[in-house]
Order: structure tokens, then C-alpha cells, then sequence
């Protein structure tokens, strides 16, 4: 399913939202493409006085370099079947991405907090998440060994 809008705001600018979902590769992505003005709060003003040009170059070598990895990965791993623990992990790692996204991203918090359009600014939420309290995966299970690699490496 593709979705598309536009919505612009009087005062403050406005964007278009463009999501895919429910697909049977990609369960959800999206892209957002804001036009944002006026004035800048002092907690989200470090770094805003970069060179646009160098922060788009990066945005798009970023990009590029994205899908030249991740399109293999999906080639290579398009078949394989899952099994309910996986979802539920893939659920309990999703918790910890909405956490961080909705208390610490500050493209999330200025959006929000300047009156931005909710449902564009969370549309990059995964559609189902899982928080558990305290959750430790099972030692020596393929998620444990996970969380060890992720935890040495540099």
C-alpha cells in the first residue's frame, strides 16, 4: 500500500509525507520532506549553523550508501522464515527505537514541540513494538549473542 499527502501550514511551512506499508518485503518505510521556518528554539540550535551544501552531500552519500548495502541483504534474506520469537524480538528492539525516538531524537522533539503534523512526525514508527521491563534475552540464544557483539564492538 502507498500513501502520499502534502499539507502546508500558514506560518510555519509545511511537507509532504510519502509511506509505504503492509508490504510483503518491507512491512513499513517511509520518507518525510519538510520546508520548516521560523525561529529556533536555543535547546535545537547547536549545529544549525553548518553549510547546507555540506549536509546535503553527506544526507545523499549516506543514501546511496544505504541502499547499495541493503539492497543484497534483502535480496539474500527475502526468503527466509521466521518464527515468533523472532517477531518478538524484532518487537522488544523496536521498544528500545521508540523510546529513543520519542524522547531523545531532536527532529522528533522539535516536530512535535513546534506544532508540526503528529502523524507525519511519527509515521516512522514500526507498527508493532513490544516493552518489557527489564527484558534479558535467554544466555546463549542467538539474541544474547546479539547484545555481546553489539556491546564489544567499536
Amino acid at each position: 500500500m502507498d500513501k502520499s499527502d502534502f499539507i502546508s501550514f500558514i506560518h510555519s511551512g509545511g511537507g509532504i509525507t510519502r509511506i509505504i506499508e503492509k508490504g510483503n518485503l518491507i512491512e513499513k518505510g517511509g520518507v518525510n520532506t519538510s520546508i520548516v521556518h521560523g525561529p529556533v528554539t536555543a535547546a535545537l540550535a547547536p549545529g544549525q549553523n553548518n553549510g547546507s551544501n555540506y549536509w546535503f552531500g553527506f544526507t545523499k552519500r549516506n543514501a546511496e550508501a544505504f541502499i547499495e548495502a541493503y539492497v543484497p541483504i534483502l535480496k539474500t534474506r527475502r526468503n527466509e522464515v521466521y518464527r515468533d520469537q523472532h517477531r518478538y524480538w524484532q518487537e522488544i528492539r523496536r521498544g528500545g527505537y521508540v523510546e529513543f525516538n520519542l524522547l531523545h531524537d531532536r527532529g522528533t522533539l522539535f516536530g512535535l514541540r513546534s506544532g508540526g503534523r503528529t502523524e507525519s512526525i511519527l509515521m516512522s514508527l514500526p507498527p508493532r513494538v513490544r516493552f518489557e521491563y527489564d527484558h534479558h534475552p535467554e544466555p546463549g540464544s542467538e539474541e544474547a549473542t546479539l547484545l555481546e557483539i553489539l556491546k564489544t564492538s567499536p
